[in-house]
């Protein structure tokens, strides 16, 4: 996907990775970028967990609560799907956008704030092109599972097997509602969505930085909104003009 859109629109491309707009930028030299940080934080939550994992002494059911917790920080990160979005917008030649939005049934347009909704959005623009992004998601996106943790409708038996409880709340909006996927998770069904939520987000880390990394040389690129450099010195990404 990354190398389809940047043969596609090289500009579009950047402007996509750095995921800039002009009411952010305008007027500012440094570019308000903190992409890594936010990745970097990310992923020391998750290595700060690796060594409370293998602890053999840890009951499971506090084991899969963390796995869970870990999980859902995973699937919440905003940047992954704005860039996806972006790319396939490159790709499909529509315009970037700043935000993923969507037309209600009435017509107007609202932006996506929830995973679920931005992920349909992406499957849905990528149906006419050569990627196949669908199957990603469905390895290890559920949105039953995470609504469950989220809103505490689950509880964890003691031999770890989790069971959804959102049919029962009597205080649920979610009352009456049809739900697809399953009403109860073992051990290793929750623990398969977390990790192969990690292999989702560490590939695409990878990915996206050894992109981003080919225009960290401090010469000067274009994006829609202005021509961008990245300060070595510094560190941080800078406007070659006023944005």
């Amino acid at each position: 996907m990354f190398e389809s859109a940047k043969k596609k629109d090289k500009v579009k491309f950047l402007t996509s990775c750095l995921t800039i707009y002009h009411d952010q930028n305008s007027g500012l030299d440094i570019i308000n970028y903190t992409v890594d940080y936010e990745f970097e934080e990310l992923l020391s939550l998750i290595n700060d967990f690796i060594d409370f994992e293998k602890n053999d002494s840890i009951q499971q059911q506090t084991k899969l609560r963390l796995f869970l917790f870990i999980y859902c920080h995973v699937i919440e990160v905003s940047l992954i799907y704005l860039v996806l979005h972006n790319m396939l917008n490159t790709i499909r030649g529509a315009d970037y956008t700043a935000v993923i939005k969507f037309k209600t049934e009435i017509g107007k347009e609202k932006e996506a704030t929830l995973s679920y909704k931005k992920i349909e959005i992406i499957k849905e623009n990528a149906k006419n092109t050569n990627v196949n992004i669908a199957a990603v998601f469905e390895e290890f996106f559920d949105n039953r599972l995470r609504n469950a943790f989220v809103h505490s409708d689950y509880y964890i038996d003691n031999s770890g097997e989790l069971s959804i409880t959102e049919h029962l709340s009597p205080t649920s909006s979610r009352i009456g509602k049809k739900r697809s996927g399953p009403k109860i998770y073992s051990f290793e069904d929750a623990k398969d969505k977390y990790d192969k939520s990690l292999l989702f987000l560490k590939s695409f880390i990878k990915v996206y930085k050894s992109y981003v990394r080919e225009f960290q040389d401090g010469n000067s690129y274009p994006t829609i909104y202005g021509d961008v450099f990245f300060d070595i010195d510094l560190g941080r990404w800078r406007a070659s003009k006023e944005c």
